[in-house]
Order: C-alpha cells, then sequence, then structure tokens
C-alpha cells in the first residue's frame, strides 16, 4: 500500500511530474535553496518521498528539472505576449510589460534575490548568454520592426540584449511597484525612439563647459 501521494511501480505520470516541480517551485519560495530538502518538496507537492525519488532521484536532477521548466514557461509567456499585439512598437512594449511583471511577482525568484543574492548572480552570469540567445530567436525579429531599428540607433540583437540587461538590473535592484518599472522602461523606450536621437555613426556635438 503507497503512502501519502504515492504511487507503486508502472509507467511515470506527467501529471505527477507537474505536481512535483510546482510543490518545489513553492518550497524554493518558501525555504530557499540552501535549506530545502527533499521533504519539504514532498510536503509541498502532497506526494510520498517514494514517488518524489522515482521521478527524481535527488536534489539536483529536481533543481535542473525546475529551471529548465521555468525558463520553457518564460518563453511561452513571452512568445504569447508577442502574438497579442499587432504592431511593431506595440510589441516590444509587450514584452517588456509582461518580462517585468513575471520577474516581479515570481515568488521562488524573489525569495532567492533576497537571500541567496550571490548564488543568484553568478548563475545569471554563467547562464546569460544562453538565456540571451533564447530569448533573441523570439522577440528580434519583433524589434527588427521597431522604430530604433528602423532609424538605424540599434541592431534588432542589440536591443534584444539592452532590454535583457535592464530587466536582470530591474529584477537585481527592483522597484517595489511593477506598474513604475514598466512606466520607466516605457519612457527609456520614448527616449531612445525620440526623433531627436542621433543615429549610429553621427558625431554628437559636446558642449562647451565655460569656467565658473
Amino acid at each position: 500500500m503507497s503512502g501519502r501521494g504515492g504511487e507503486t511501480g508502472g509507467e511515470l505520470r506527467p501529471e505527477t511530474r507537474e505536481k512535483i516541480l510546482e510543490g518545489a517551485l513553492a518550497a524554493v519560495a518558501r525555504h530557499g535553496l540552501k535549506k530545502l530538502g527533499m521533504n519539504d518538496v514532498s510536503d509541498a507537492a502532497g506526494v510520498s518521498r517514494g514517488t518524489l525519488y522515482r521521478y527524481f532521484p535527488g536534489k539536483d536532477e529536481l533543481m535542473s528539472a525546475l529551471v529548465v521548466r521555468e525558463k520553457e514557461r518564460f518563453q511561452r509567456g513571452l512568445f504569447e505576449a508577442l502574438l497579442a499585439v499587432p504592431d511593431a512598437e506595440g510589441r516590444l512594449l509587450a514584452v517588456i510589460e509582461f518580462a517585468v511583471r513575471e520577474l516581479h511577482t515570481h515568488a521562488a525568484l524573489q525569495r532567492l534575490r533576497l537571500s541567496e543574492a550571490g548564488l543568484v548572480l553568478e548563475t545569471i552570469r554563467e547562464q546569460y548568454a544562453t538565456i540571451r540567445g533564447e530569448v533573441g530567436l523570439l522577440i528580434e525579429p519583433a524589434l527588427a520592426q521597431t522604430s530604433p531599428v528602423a532609424l538605424g540607433l540599434i541592431r534588432a540583437d542589440q536591443l534584444s540584449d539592452w532590454l535583457m540587461r535592464m530587466l536582470v538590473s530591474m529584477f537585481l535592484i527592483p522597484e517595489p511597484d511593477p506598474d513604475e518599472m514598466v512606466r520607466g522602461f516605457q519612457a527609456m523606450y520614448r527616449v531612445l525612439t525620440s526623433p531627436h536621437a542621433a543615429p549610429t555613426g553621427a558625431e554628437t556635438p559636446v558642449p562647451h563647459l565655460e569656467a565658473v
């Protein structure tokens, strides 16, 4: 007889795996990573330890699967945000708003940012190029149609990189109000696309500073 939420033998079920990953996400948000135990995950997921170990033999395997799951979920959200808006400028702002709100409301990421900042920063440094490339594949076709790229102020890949770095900065040093963060991004975008912005390669006059 199996224990609470237990499974005995048979094929692994996708719905049980998803339940465990959802429980792991809640457990990370509550305990952080350093103090997280497999017992915490089984309790949060509502499955027995036996079931948990059938799907994930250890904490490292579980956390790796959770990272992949959350990355894929974030990318799906970005793609849906792009599809929801017909014009290029609107798609860019929709992507910004989705990403800002997602990072602001992701309980596990916020817990790690506060309690294990060093680990978060190290992970971002190690994974930045990979994440940047994967996100770029999704958003750069849309960015190629925006005003800054059309005006020759920036390339689509540069704009994608700029957005990613700004999002990382806002995640690490957040504004408490996500609406304010979104407005700040939008204001920066309007400055970038201003008719007064100088095209790439143009010389910008240096103001003359008179001695006081």
